[in-house]
């Protein structure tokens, strides 16, 4: 049994602050002789002499003024060569004095070779100004895919290991998402919800074990106001970012905890182009397809950059959008068959939902840049977004119990089983018995999300040494400041649910009992409103040095220190229950034989979409939105109370289990070294993480005082009595830690025996922390069986070993294939267990509490082994004669396998998965594009597969549930009138496919499907 660290346990604790501390201390925790050592390697790394002579400069596209990072500069006639940085410099250093020349090399560009003579002076200029030809074959076109592929390509070209890197230039409009560009990557899946993508998962693994970070840093994320690590992206802005990079083998340098992989994002600086850039986009979005549509939501974009005097750049960028989403979800049960039947199977369920979310989102920032001299720079930025959400949703169920009506003698049915022995697979006939129910509900919600993040750093070179250092903060909230869902039901309802047309989208038809069409029929009611918050930050430091050796073998060692803390805060209140008039009772009194709950007070909305393309559906009244399109519930909640009948239990439980804190602190020391043998490049190192948690959640427990005090009550408890008891039992607090430490070796090899023709073979280590919600106590203890259940604060977190062999050829202008093979070997996965004994004395994790309990809580345990291929092609056919070398494609597919003792997310199972029935593992994603840009015209049509995978486990084949095949397809293009405006019109997902499609066996469960969206606008250039 694993222990707890440490525990403290006081009913009556005092919530604590949610306000962050100031930076914590770079180096607190980390060991003394790591402090040690690097300080005796800062001494090393300041001790550096300055060369007699160097050669530096800069190097830009000339077509365009933008800072070429990544070009190739050397010196003729000697091993000198340096690789430009992020504002297009470089230096050479120790160049002999007299005649010189150097040769520039870069994606897309032709070869550049520069005569020049190296004076005595320390610092000898010489700028560098690329062209080529596929710049003038476009009129106006001069940069966007081209110029971005260019990039990602050389880039990923000069990585140390398995990296893919893409532009947000190089696919055109985004609407706003950054992860709309992921999707485009070999390996990386997204999951869309409401029509955009919010998570990406890469090579199959869960966005809980993906690190997200904006230029190295993490960004807070308080995501759905719950305890999960994941990061949505629909609340960061694209305007700000210049490129996303996906690293699937880590260096030691970058964070440890990316068993997925690592997403960054790299913000926009003035120092990418040396002109004066003010640039706007302002568009429409729509889905005119769709008859709920109104309005035209607008869209706009705007960006400036600008460089002073060589010193000072500026970069600011802003955005915001709107969209409206309206969508169809059926969602349909069936009957539990035991293995090897194969049916029929009757639905016991039907649901149809009419959504209607209207979005906005909003954000930009702002970054400076201040070139001190060649050498030294400093840099200051800060993003704001914002996301609203307003989501009003008409539901209607018919459900029944899981029961089949027996027959008498003639053949009627008898007894209270609500399904008809007669059902098919097609066709399923439901009693009117009071089980069968009819419910419709009017459902609004609204999210309002903010994030911040703000960094400050510099960058210093000397001869023979780099030196950067980073601090940054990042915010974010996550409000609902109140979802409200007012319901009416009616029982004793007969109903026919018949897939014989449509087995997506069911035709529901009523049979019997009361008129659902009838506000008059429904006699039950219930208004529930959930308000949630969550906050999420991180403070951070980091501080790196590099060490050259000028030497016949090339080579570097850079080491570094990173310190991170963050905190979650969680809070949670509801009410619930129904409104039962002056008389007290709901629906019918029996004591008057008078309802007089006169649901009709609280108004009604249109009937929603039950009959549409897609669904036939019985036309029925819908309550009015709460809090939305009236307050008349809320205004009778405010004046008369008493009028409702509160789930005081329910109410004051949310509010004390809501009411959860975290806090992580992560210290990391890293060191690696790389060494060029000719052709062949090796880059080895450490990294060290420690780890420490603090959680504070409730403690659920009945002393023997309190049961004693219960059976002693006489009487009905009433509300006073019901809202003591729960405070009783669950008002009570508890504060647990956990501490760790990790040890993370890596090795990358490459081998590059043409300039365009490179292979590599990585290994790296990594691990995935466990849940903030597994580290968050929550305790549960029963006195009388004497059992407890609890999280564990001790879990460690899940490790992983990664290898990956690739091979990329790259050929001119801007293009690539690839073929890599990667395979990981995963362990230590988390998972529930019951039985063991708690231990007697004061560190058995309960303080001394709880001797001889059985205990249940989670453990680290079990393995998983995920393999895959896979494959990555693109190109801009230039050298094809006239209209054709305007063309282009991109293409890329990976296959994995994976086999192991987990189920989906961070849970596994005690036995092994059958083989292809590992949850939650996506085996398989593709994509396929073709542009065209000549002159004036630019087309992008952009495909997008992901194929049908098990996302939930069940030992009954029958409850196993799929998520659906998804095939996409979206058109984007644009019209360049002049260097100064183009106008452009996208539609995406013109095949009309589901956004959300899961199979329950082999039989559809939910179908949601949007109509095409829209976008449209024109693009100005000053």
């Amino acid at each position: 049994m694993q222990s707890f660290a440490s525990v403290r346990v006081n009913p009556r604790l005092a919530q604590t602050s949610a306000v962050f501390n100031p930076l914590p201390r770079i180096m607190t925790t980390i060991p003394q002789r790591i402090r040690v050592f690097f300080f005796l390697w800062s001494l090393l790394l300041t001790s550096a002499a300055w060369g007699q002579a160097t050669l530096s400069g800069t190097v830009t596209n000339a077509a365009t003024g933008r800072a070429l990072e990544g070009a190739r500069v050397a010196l003729k006639g000697t091993d000198l060569v340096a690789i430009t940085d992020r504002q297009g410099a470089y230096a050479l250093d120790n160049v002999a004095l007299g005649s010189a020349a150097i040769e520039v090399s870069y994606s897309g560009l032709d070869t550049v070779t520069l005569p020049t003579t190296v004076q005595s002076d320390p610092v000898n200029r010489l700028d560098v100004k690329m062209t080529s030809q596929i710049y003038a074959l476009s009129q106006f076109v001069v940069s966007g895919e081209r110029e971005g592929n260019a990039q990602a390509v050389t880039l990923q070209r000069l990585s140390s290991g398995v990296k893919n890197i893409v532009s947000t230039d190089a696919f055109g409009n985004l609407v706003g998402n950054p992860a709309d560009l992921l999707v485009r990557l070999p390996g990386v899946e997204g999951a869309t919800v409401d029509g955009t993508v919010r998570y990406v998962r890469i090579r199959g693994l869960n966005q809980n074990l993906t690190t997200i970070t904006m230029d190295g840093n993490r960004l807070a994320d308080a995501a759905s106001a719950g305890s999960t690590r994941e990061y949505q992206f629909q609340t960061v802005s694209a305007d700000t970012v210049e490129r996303i990079e996906v690293v699937k083998s880590p260096t030691p340098d970058m964070d440890g905890d990316s068993i997925g992989g690592a997403v960054n994002m790299v913000s926009k600086t003035g120092f990418d182009s040396k002109e004066r850039q003010l640039r706007g986009s302002f568009g429409l979005t729509g889905r005119p397809l769709d008859e709920r549509t109104s309005g035209q939501p607008y869209n706009y974009a705007v960006s400036y950059s600008e460089v002073f005097n060589g010193k000072l750049a500026v970069a600011l960028n802003f955005g915001d959008r709107k969209l409206f989403t309206p969508q169809d979800t059926f969602n349909q049960a069936y009957q539990n068959l035991p293995n090897g039947a194969t049916g029929p199977a009757y639905a016991y369920q039907a649901q149809l939902l009419d959504e209607r979310l209207l979005t906005s989102r909003w954000g930009g920032g702002l970054r400076l840049d201040y070139k001190i001299d060649d050498r030294n720079r400093l840099y200051f930025s800060t993003t704001v977004n914002r996301l609203t959400d307003h989501d009003t949703d008409r539901i209607a169920t018919f459900t029944t119990a899981q029961t089949v009506a027996t027959l008498d003698a003639n053949g009627n049915p008898t007894g209270t089983g609500g399904i008809l022995p007669s059902y098919t697979n097609t066709r399923t006939e439901v009693r009117a018995v009071p089980n069968s129910t009819f419910n419709i509900q009017a459902d609004t919600a609204y999210k309002d999300a903010k994030t911040l993040y703000h960094q400050f750093g510099g960058v210093h070179k000397f001869d023979t040494v780099n030196i950067d250092w980073n601090l940054y903060q990042s915010d974010s909230k996550s409000n609902y400041s109140g979802q409200r869902n007012l319901g009416f039901t009616v029982r004793g309802v007969g109903y026919v649910i018949d897939r014989s047309q449509n087995t997506n989208f069911p035709t529901v038809t009523q049979t019997a009992g009361p008129n659902i069409s009838d506000l008059s029929s429904y006699t039950e009611n219930r208004y529930r409103i959930d308000r949630r918050a969550g906050w999420d930050g991180y403070r951070g430091a980091s501080l790196n040095g590099q060490k050259k050796f000028n030497s016949p073998v090339p080579a570097y060692i850079k080491a570094g220190l990173r310190t991170r803390e963050q905190r979650r805060v969680l809070e949670a209140s509801q009410f619930s229950g129904p409104y039962v008039g002056p008389d007290g009772v709901m629906g019918l009194n029996p004591a008057t034989g008078k309802n007089d709950d006169d649901l009709a007070q609280f108004g009604l909305i249109e009937r929603g979409r039950q009959n549409n393309t897609y669904t036939r559906f019985p036309n029925v009244p819908q309550p009015a939105f709460p809090g939305h399109s009236n307050k008349l519930i809320d205004t009778a909640l405010e004046k008369n109370p008493q009028y409702f009948l509160p789930e005081v239990a329910a109410n004051l439980q949310a509010k004390l289990v809501g009411n959860q804190k975290f806090k992580e602190r992560i210290d990391a020391a890293y060191i690696m070294g790389n060494v060029e043998l000719g052709k062949f490049s090796i880059l080895a190192g450490l990294r060290v993480e420690r780890t420490k948690t603090e959680g504070q959640g409730a403690l659920q427990a009945i002393t023997p005082d309190e049961k004693a005090r219960r059976a002693a009550y006489v009487g009905t408890p009433d509300n006073a009595e019901i809202a003591r008891r729960t405070q009783a039992e669950y008002g009570g607090r508890q504060t647990r830690t956990g501490d760790y430490q990790n040890v993370l070796p890596g090795i990358h090899f490459k081998y590059a025996p043409t300039q365009n023709f490179i292979t590599r073979l990585s290994y790296a280590t990594n691990i995935g922390r466990p849940g903030i919600g597994q580290l968050i106590p929550r305790t549960n203890v029963n006195f009388d069986t004497q059992t407890i259940s609890t999280a564990n604060p001790s879990l460690r977190p899940q490790t992983a070993e990664n290898f990956d062999l690739a091979a990329e050829y790259y050929f001119e202008p801007a293009g690539m294939v690839s073929v890599g093979l990667f395979y990981k070997e995963i362990k230590n996965f988390i998972y529930s267990s019951g039985g063991a004994i708690v231990p007697s004395g004061a560190s058995n994790g309960f303080n001394g509490d709880y001797t001889g309990y059985v205990l249940t809580t989670q453990y680290n345990g079990g393995s998983a082994k995920v393999k895959g291929i896979e494959l990555n092609y693109s190109q801009q056919f230039t050298f094809l004669p006239g209209l054709l070398g305007g063309l282009g494609a991109y293409a890329n597919y990976t296959k994995m396998e994976t086999e192991g003792n987990y189920g989906a997310g961070n849970a596994i199972a005690l036995a092994p998965n059958p083989v292809g029935k590992v949850a939650g593992f996506n085996p398989e994603t593709s994509n396929l594009g073709l542009s065209y840009i000549r002159n004036k015209v630019t087309v992008r049509l952009q495909y997008n597969h992901r194929t049908r995978y098990l996302s939930t486990y069940n030992v009954v084949d029958s409850q196993l549930v799929y998520t659906i095949r998804r095939d996409t397809l979206d058109l984007k293009t644009l019209y360049q009138f002049s260097r100064r405006f183009s106008a452009y019109l996208d539609v995406n997902n013109i095949l009309r496919e589901y956004e959300v499609g899961t199979d329950i066996g082999s039989r559809p469960a939910t179908r949601r499907i949007l109509t095409p969206g829209f976008f449209l606008g024109v693009n100005v250039r000053l």
